[in-house]
């Protein structure tokens, strides 16, 4: 985990705000819908998809360092996720207090899919430099 803060800390200044962004908004997001009775199963697997992918992360870190495949993590975990929130935004008749927080999620999952996406399909072909100089 050390590895891996040193290498955040290498990152661009905008990368760097958008993961205290990010985590924050999903994390934060998650436990919130943990208190509603109707979007409680999505705040549980939000925070769970988001444990899987840290721990996905970390361990595409520990063996190849900062790579672009690092999106892999988010990748596999928030793609069904985002899948769960669009559907539940379909069917929710909670207060508009919950639908917010599940736009707010959904938004920000996208964006960083887009980020993700375009990483991992760029390390598949080929761009396997480190994200950050050693």
């Amino acid at each position: 985990m050390e590895a891996f803060s040193t290498d955040v800390a290498l990152l661009p200044n905008w990368v760097q705000a958008w993961m205290n962004i990010l985590g924050p908004v999903v994390i934060g997001a998650g436990i919130i819908l943990l208190f509603n009775k109707e979007t409680r199963l999505t705040g549980f697997l939000t925070l769970l998809s988001t444990m899987f992918s840290v721990v996905v992360m970390l361990g595409i870190h520990g063996q190849l360092g900062m790579v672009k495949l690092l999106g892999l993590g988010h990748v596999l975990f928030w793609t069904p996720m985002v899948v769960l929130i669009w559907r539940k935004l379909k069917t929710i008749s909670s207060p508009i207090f919950f639908k917010i927080i599940l736009w707010i999620l959904v938004v920000t999952i996208v964006a960083a899919l887009v980020f993700d996406y375009f990483d991992v399909v760029s390390w598949i072909f080929g761009n396997r430099a480190p994200v950050v100089a050693a």
